[in-house]
């Protein structure tokens, strides 16, 4: 009895529309999403244009005997999975709008493609090596930026700010390769910044008029030199 329950439920979801699929796939991880795209061709129709894509923080480990995570030994396949996914969407033109994925250390590179996503809202990464591609960031619609151990310059900061005009809020959290941050004005709607565990920012200039909410770990930020924040200027008096 109990297997036919199951066998019932499973026919169930496979027939249900399109449109509640997609709202169901976007509340699951993308790895959970991909294994509910096999049961009919209504839900893979669904799974290749979901929009919202959540590897979480489990993608890219596996469960031991032990039940302990272990992470995985190929990272680098893992990753051009996920560059193929976005890919798909791009050939398909649907636009993927949150992304969220973690890696467990800063020496993968982003894919490519998610850079190319224009339509993007919110973007989430842990444990990145950001690099500019050549054709630049067209993320002219990201309201929402969150980085977590990834490294980065100077350099990927002035093009984000050129480029995301839209951006509402900034967190950096245990970033390595800042030296020097520069928050300009074209960032007319950031709302929110949050800095914490930045070692070794020297420079922090920020520059927005509608800033309402900033969390900045001054004590974690031992080589901070030189504080700019709208108008007011911190010296450091560490020799």
């Amino acid at each position: 009895m109990e297997e036919k329950s199951v066998d019932a439920a499973v026919d169930y979801i496979s027939k249900l529309p399109e449109p509640i699929l997609q709202k169901i796939m976007s509340s699951l991880l993308a790895k959970e999403a991909a294994q509910l795209s096999t049961l009919s061709k209504t839900c893979y129709s669904a799974w290749t244009s979901l929009s919202y894509l959540n590897f979480g923080y489990n993608f890219l480990y596996h469960k031991g005997d032990d039940d302990r995570w272990i992470q995985s030994e190929n990272i680098t396949e893992l990753v051009n999975i996920v560059d193929q996914i976005i890919a798909n969407r791009q050939q398909q033109k649907i636009s993927v709008q949150k992304f969220w994925l973690t890696l467990p250390s800063s020496e993968c590179t982003l894919p490519e493609a998610i850079f190319a996503a224009k339509h993007l809202n919110i973007l989430d990464l842990r444990g990145f090596k950001l690099q500019l591609p050549p054709d630049g960031i067209k993320f002219s619609s990201l309201r929402m930026l969150h980085l977590s151990k990834a490294l980065l310059g100077e350099h990927f900061i002035r093009v984000l700010c050129e480029s995301c005009n839209d951006l509402e809020d900034l967190t950096l959290n245990e970033c390595r390769g800042l030296f020097s941050l520069r928050i300009t004005r074209t960032l007319r709607k950031l709302r929110r910044v949050g800095l914490t565990r930045l070692f070794e920012l020297q420079m922090l200039n920020i520059v927005a008029p509608n800033l309402e909410n900033t969390f900045i770990d001054i004590t974690a930020c031992k080589a901070l030199k030189r504080l700019y924040l709208e108008g007011h200027v911190f010296q450091s008096t560490q020799p």
